[in-house]
């Protein structure tokens, strides 16, 4: 178990009968020191709580001397990792081989080669993504079907006199506030069902869906709208209003 210390006063020293093992009671700790422990997880989770540490992690395996074979392994799988990537953008890029069945090709290539483990693939699924993108076509199907998609699209059309580049930023700007409130996967498919049947001169749907997915990765402006702003916010003493002053204006330096 590997701990980063957090809020200790300097000199204070773990004391005896709080749990610490008998080796480090009495031991000052500064902010900062990175403790290695072999706790139980009753010990971690009640650490946790009481926030002594700003990060706690499991050392999956102890550390051990690695033998000339070992790190030849190793370092063959990291170069049969980097070739499936390179594979797989280079793939996508000349659109040669569709995407889906290249990437479940390399993946059960990974896994029959040793690089991973069938059950760190499992793990590396994001379910909760996947559900929450499937979720969100159903609000998508209803823009449609009630004919607020065909609306909104066609007052998307009344910008395009602002030129290419205005209606691009309109549709990045639009896309970046809705997914400063929603997540931005459900912005995203929400948004597409408008730009879908939008045509604009001088334009393709490939930079209107471009623009589109920027917008959706650009949720700066709020603390909710993506995770990582969220752990921040708390740790590092902000408030709503430094999103929307700094995230406002990096939204912009973004788009343009």
């Amino acid at each position: 178990l590997v701990g980063l210390a957090r809020g200790f006063s300097p000199g204070l020293r773990p004391r005896v009968g709080t749990g610490w093992p008998q080796l480090m009671q009495g031991l000052p700790l500064r902010p900062g020191d990175t403790l290695l422990l072999e706790a139980p997880d009753s010990w971690v989770q009640a650490n946790r709580i009481l926030h002594h540490f700003a990060l706690l992690r499991r050392v999956a395996q102890p550390w051990r001397p690695r033998s000339v074979e070992a790190v030849v392994q190793e370092r063959l799988k990291l170069a049969a990792s980097l070739s499936a990537l390179l594979l797989l953008l280079v793939c996508s890029a000349l659109d040669l081989v569709s995407l889906l069945p290249l990437a479940l090709s390399i993946a059960y290539a990974l896994v029959s080669i040793g690089c991973i483990s069938l059950d760190q693939a499992w793990r590396s699924i994001s379910y909760r993504l996947v559900l929450t993108i499937a979720c969100s076509f159903g609000p998508g199907a209803a823009l449609t079907n009630t004919g607020v998609a065909a609306a909104l699209g066609a007052g998307l059309v009344e910008l395009q006199v602002l030129g290419s580049f205005g209606f691009l930023l309109c549709i990045y700007l639009t896309t970046s506030a809705l997914s400063c409130f929603v997540s931005n996967s459900a912005a995203v498919v929400a948004f597409y069902s408008v730009l879908r049947d939008v045509r604009v001169p001088g334009l393709n749907s490939e930079q209107l869906m471009v623009a589109m997915m920027l917008g959706g990765s650009s949720a700066f402006a709020t603390p909710i709208g993506y995770q990582t702003n969220l752990m921040v916010l708390g740790r590092g003493g902000y408030a709503f209003t430094d999103f929307m002053a700094l995230g406002g204006g990096l939204t912009l330096v973004v788009g343009c």
